[in-house]
């Protein structure tokens, strides 16, 4: 083939690469393969797992997001967790947490006690947030976590992918790769679920701290992997 036939060819693909990319574009979620968590109204297809009570967090949909709020002078930790579980996934969502409180999404835990498995740690100006965390376990899976890690922004919405597929969780904050953790503690199966961690802790709840601090979570969409 000479030069002229080559650069014919050439041109040719890229203009069949462009178009397909146009295609995928153009395609749907639900074409995709991706349907929607939250509906952005209300929290059908959700349910409370926690302490129930005067003290305990409260989930309310606020302004198309999964609003999760801390009561005072003290809560403990609660969930707001998918009623079906799921295995192999992709999920997205965008995320805000205030500063000073620890939050997380589960990510196929067991409705055990409150909630048992592997958590996208979320916290403002933590090195941690986008590993995974043992909840019920009390011990990190991602044995990874980098000191660098700054791909969080505090105060602002962040959009997390989460690729669990077998006994691996790969996380993106932010399009930026985080964790990527194979552990045996990894659960097959399980549901999905948005974490206000107890609050206060610490100094701050000797202190009797009066702050009131939300979790929030939005724009939920899953795509799930065949075999």
């Amino acid at each position: 083939m000479n030069m002229k036939n080559l650069k014919q060819a050439g041109i040719a693909l890229l203009i069949m690469g462009l178009l397909v990319a146009v295609v995928d574009a153009g395609a749907s979620d639900a074409e995709k393969g991706w349907r929607t968590l939250f509906n952005g109204t209300n929290l059908d297809g959700w349910e409370f797992r926690g302490k129930e009570g005067d003290d305990a967090p409260t989930f309310k949909v606020e302004d198309g997001a999964i609003v999760g709020r801390t009561t005072m002078p003290y809560n403990p930790t609660a969930f707001v967790c998918t009623t079906e579980p799921f295995k192999d996934f992709e999920l997205v969502f965008d995320i805000r947490i205030d500063k000073d409180l620890n939050g997380g999404v589960q990510v196929r835990s067991a409705l055990e006690g409150n909630v048992r498995g592997a958590q996208v740690e979320i916290q403002n100006d933590s090195t941690k947030t986008g590993y995974i965390f043992g909840q019920g376990m009390g011990m990190w899976l991602s044995e990874d976590i980098s000191p660098d890690n700054k791909a969080f922004k505090a105060n602002e919405w962040n959009h997390v992918r989460v690729l669990a597929k077998g006994k691996t969780i790969k996380t993106w904050i932010n399009d930026r790769p985080v964790a990527d953790t194979t552990h045996e503690k990894i659960a097959l199966e399980g549901v999905i679920g948005l974490q206000v961690h107890g609050y206060p802790r610490g100094k701050k709840r000797e202190a009797g701290s009066s702050e009131v601090l939300t979790t929030a979570m939005k724009n939920i969409k899953i795509r799930e992997l065949g075999e």
